[in-house]
């Protein structure tokens, strides 16, 4: 059943968050606002009881009671935020009164004429229009001659953060999404200072594709810190191939060490951070190699372990054929994949290294190597006898990994 808060509840609320006056547009966007907010409440114009007692009513304008003394507005308003109520009273200390008032702004056509601001804002809105004054979100346009002309309008600081304002639940949607890619956020609002801000398909603007073109454009880097692109090489199985890709598949797969090991499991599993893979985010574009967290791959206890790389192999085919079949109806486009991991010991301690991710469509297999790892591929059988025997050991063995 719909919850339901009032124009009483409305207006109690916006007096004890400091606001002097309220106006019939200013109610109106505080009960949209809320609305968005609060989808699970129906909205009724019913007043507060004994409300003459609180308020004043002007010129189509609600105010405190003028003829109140300090302590008696004090009591009042303790009074006011009882019958506002607990969610409304939230709403209230959460609001944005910042964004608030570049939507009124925004509402009048994006500008307003100079020295008309009383008829707009109430003093404690001015407050605010005063602070975004001094942040730069306004620019004024001048006319020495037509001064009734002289207008202020958001500047593109202003406008971004009206666009961070409109479209909040969008943009946390959208960070979610850089986070699972391992796009570096930090480059988000220098893009979106770049973009027409009016446009009115807000994910033609929250849009991965844009932010690389803009990052390729103005020489930015895509990756958060620490990670870096993958990249998946297509390789053919079949028995007119040149081999290439049965090799890819052992490297990947050998044991060449003694006393090492190898684990399969999701990429979710084991590295940490944002999940890499989520309803919205089908693809792997960047990973950082060493933030991996083996115990949540114990916990989970989706891993196999294995020493041999033919049994490795059939365990894996069998298992992407699995999560491939399972998209069947849902999302048949969708790539599925899976982590090689290597354990090897440090005196007496284990220590993890990601191998690579292999990736399949309906189609074919594709792999990404770490590149550290790629690096220390044994080249031929006398590499790879020196590795098993111990009298040759790649320096990345030789290191301990925060494998938190």
């Amino acid at each position: 059943m719909d919850k339901i808060f009032t124009l009483g509840q409305i207006i109690a609320g916006a007096i004890v968050k400091g606001f002097d006056r309220l106006d019939d547009k200013t109610i109106s966007m505080l009960v949209t606002e809320f609305k968005r907010e609060h989808k699970d409440y129906v909205y009724k114009r019913d007043f507060l009881p004994e409300w003459d007692c609180y308020l004043d009513y002007q010129e189509e304008k609600f105010y405190l009671r003028r003829d109140l003394k300090h302590d008696d507005k004090m009591i009042v308003k303790s009074k006011l935020k009882e019958l506002a109520g607990l969610d409304v009273s939230k709403f209230y200390d959460e609001l944005n009164v910042h964004g608030f008032v570049l939507n009124k702004i925004y509402e009048k056509g994006g500008s307003y004429h100079i020295g008309i601001e009383e008829n707009i804002f109430s003093n404690f809105e001015q407050e605010y229009v005063d602070e975004m004054y001094e942040w730069g979100y306004f620019s004024v346009d001048y006319d020495e001659y037509e001064v009734e002309d002289n207008r202020v309008f958001l500047s593109q600081y202003g406008k971004l953060a009206l666009f961070k304002y409109l479209y909040k639940e969008e943009l946390e949607r959208f960070k979610k999404e850089l986070k699972s890619r391992r796009i570096n956020e930090q480059i988000l609002d220098d893009y979106l200072l770049s973009e027409d801000l009016s446009e009115t398909h807000i994910w033609s603007i929250l849009n991965v594709d844009k932010l690389k073109q803009y990052c390729n454009e103005y020489d930015r880097a895509l990756p958060e810190n620490g990670a870096s692109e993958v990249y998946f090489n297509k390789i053919d199985l079949s028995k007119n191939s040149d081999g290439s890709g049965r090799k890819i598949i052992s490297d990947l797969l050998t044991v060449f060490d003694n006393g090492h090991c190898i684990y399969v499991c999701h990429p979710n599993h084991i590295f940490g951070g944002a999940p890499l893979l989520t309803e919205d985010v089908y693809d792997i574009n960047n990973v950082n190699w060493d933030y991996i967290n083996i115990d949540n791959m114990k916990d989970k206890n989706d891993f196999k372990e294995f020493l041999m790389p033919d049994e490795a192999f059939k365990y894996i085919t069998k298992r992407l054929q699995h999560m491939l079949k399972k998209n069947i109806g849902q999302n048949s486009k969708r790539n599925v994949y899976l982590t090689v991991i290597e354990q090897y010991p440090i005196y007496y301690q284990n220590n993890y290294l990601v191998r690579g991710i292999i990736k399949a469509d309906v189609e074919s297999l594709y792999v990404a190597f770490n590149p550290e790892y790629e690096q220390v591929i044994p080249k031929s059988n006398f590499e790879r006898g020196l590795r098993y025997s111990g009298n040759d050991t790649p320096k990345i063995y030789l290191k301990r990994r925060n494998n938190f």
